[in-house]
């Protein structure tokens, strides 16, 4: 396991320069944010068709021939783009288009991920070992920012794209020595089945899942709009001083970093209280946004709102990893993957919309979609009790 953690880690530390370099190398090329947001969409559209196909893959052919190709694939495309841009100019569609690829990977490599932590781990240490990824997440979110500012104050795209392909080497190898010794495709699921045939229960077993596949995804629609609306936060309280943008997003990393730990170190079990809490702690920050005097105290809201936001994420994976059928796996993890962007997207278009009405109209627009969060988690939550004790009385 602690080979997955670091492949984790190494892996978040190249993708968190990468996401700061594309940023600053397509407004450099362009002068606009059109092109950084052009990324961002490819990547939305690429999140509606990458992860069902590949959750598939994953489910016939096992994670051990994907993991680590695809990986491998990360080094290969940003050491080609380092050659070939120290050698010419390249236009901005390049950078588009490795941005592309790259993304396609990580989105393969997250899918794998979740899949392959069940079988390294027994399952009384499931929910431990999810703290630990979280944390070798977090923790390579943080280095790898740190390094961003570095690399790009003083180097070119050569040299960042050279710096970032030697971390996804260090991931690749980590991911190598993760697969080793797990079983193949075949020995899970044995003889294929007919394609329509699983094509039908696969659509039974994700209408089963589905609520919890969308209350899953309520934690990482809040996090969308905290970044989509964290500059205009800066801007409207702290008089668009830098220094606070780094407070507030240093504050919910290092929390987040402290949650995976917590439960890493079984100090703190993860529960849908958990859920509820990110819900809870993300509502005082906007309330806090609208009310100025209170804005020092912002700091401590969205420290609240990295701790919980991590236990929660913990909690959903390890439940779906023990709930979802072997043999459908990666699958309802890509679908997963789908429903998220979806309703991400979704807000971030309607939080887009009421912005431009006002920021307080914004930000009483996150305080309704977290309100209506809270109330789908509470009917959710009691229906699960009712079918434990449903189960319990069929039992007595």
């Amino acid at each position: 396991m602690r080979y997955l953690a670091l492949g984790e880690f190494f892996i978040n530390i190249g993708n968190a320069i990468l996401l700061l370099a594309f940023a600053k190398f397509l407004y450099d090329e362009t002068g606009q944010l059109w092109a950084f947001s052009l990324a961002f969409v490819i990547e939305m559209f690429l999140a509606l068709f990458i992860p069902i196909g590949f959750g598939r893959v994953i489910d016939n052919k096992g994670v051990k021939p994907i993991l680590p190709w695809v990986s491998a694939a990360n080094v290969a495309i940003c050491l080609s783009y380092g050659v070939f841009v120290s050698s010419a100019e390249l236009s901005v569609v390049w950078l588009l288009m490795v941005s592309m690829l790259l993304s396609t990977v990580k989105l393969i490599v997250k899918l794998s991920v979740f899949s392959l932590t069940p079988e390294l781990s027994e399952d009384a240490q499931l929910e431990k070992n999810n703290g630990w990824l979280a944390s070798a997440f977090q923790g390579g979110q943080l280095l790898g920012m740190a390094l961003a500012a570095l690399l790009l104050s003083n180097g070119d795209q050569a040299m960042v794209f050279f710096v970032v392909s030697g971390f996804f080497l260090l991931a690749f190898l980590a991911y190598s020595l993760a697969v080793k010794g797990v079983r193949g495709a075949a020995e899970h699921t044995g003889k294929s089945q007919d394609p329509l045939h699983g094509l039908k229960q696969l659509f039974v077993v994700s209408k089963t899942f589905a609520p919890a596949l969308w209350c899953s995804n309520l934690d990482f629609a809040l996090v969308a709009m905290f970044n989509l609306l964290l500059a205009a936060t800066v801007a409207n309280l702290f008089a668009n001083d830098p220094l606070w943008l780094s407070i507030l997003d240093g504050a919910f990393a290092i929390a987040a970093l402290i949650g995976g730990m917590l439960v890493a170190r079984k100090w703190r079990n993860s529960a849908v209280a958990d859920s509820m809490r990110t819900q809870g702690a993300f509502l005082l920050c906007m309330v806090v946004v609208l009310l100025p005097w209170l804005k020092v105290s912002l700091v401590v809201c969205v420290f609240a709102f990295g701790l919980s936001l991590s236990l929660s994420t913990v909690f959903w994976n390890t439940r779906l990893q023990r709930t979802f059928p072997a043999q459908y796996k990666g699958t309802l993890a890509g679908a997963r993957n789908l429903i998220g962007s979806v309703y991400i997207g979704l807000c971030s278009i309607v939080i887009s919309f009421f912005h431009q009405m006002g920021f307080s109209v914004a930000i009483g627009a996150c305080i309704a979609i977290t309100s209506m969060h809270l109330m789908v988690l509470f009917v959710w939550q009691a229906r699960q009790k009712q079918q434990q004790l449903n189960v319990q009385s069929e039992l007595i």
